[in-house]
């Protein structure tokens, strides 16, 4: 369990390619966070039928399985989510996570990747997670491509304000 100004922090994910990820690994590196990628368990039918439900997933409003994690979410003072926007929308996997964990009274900062229209992402994610506090949210619009190192230092800033806010 990692520890930055008294807060134990944890960085949760979804990501379909790097952009998510990258994000995610920033956040956690600056604020010496673990880690929890959110893995759908692999149905049969492998990288064709992962395309097709990537791609109707948010309409159809399916709660993938996920694999089992071995962090405990609610032992963290303040949890990053991250999802890249899906049909205007979060990732599926980030639901699943959000129903399997019911969190409440956490300080919860989110954010989220696209490469289009960032839809209503936060404000789904919000109403979601309303028993908890949400201390920020922002977006990377095409983190890979607009370029990494570039995407890292504007996560890491805002990461380290969503923890000086806390003090």
């Amino acid at each position: 369990m990692s520890v930055e100004n008294g807060k134990n922090v944890l960085v949760v994910y979804y990501s379909h390619d790097e952009s998510t990820k990258s994000i995610a690994e920033s956040i956690a590196g600056e604020t010496n966070a673990d880690l929890l990628e959110l893995k759908p368990v692999e149905k049969s039918g492998g990288r064709k039928v992962k395309y097709i439900w990537e791609g109707e997933s948010v309409s159809m409003d399916p709660v993938p399985d996920l694999e089992p994690f071995l962090l405990d979410p609610d032992s963290y003072d303040l949890i990053f989510i991250g999802s890249p926007v899906w049909a205007m929308s979060y990732a599926p996997p980030v639901e699943s996570f959000i129903r399997k964990t019911k969190l409440s009274n956490k300080n919860i900062a989110l954010f989220c990747t696209h490469e289009g229209l960032m839809g209503i992402v936060f404000q789904e994610l919000m109403s979601k997670l309303s028993e908890n506090k949400i201390v920020g949210a922002i977006d990377f619009y095409d983190p890979i491509g607009s370029g990494v190192k570039y995407a890292a230092n504007a996560s890491a800033n805002w990461a380290r304000q969503v923890l000086k806010s806390l003090s």
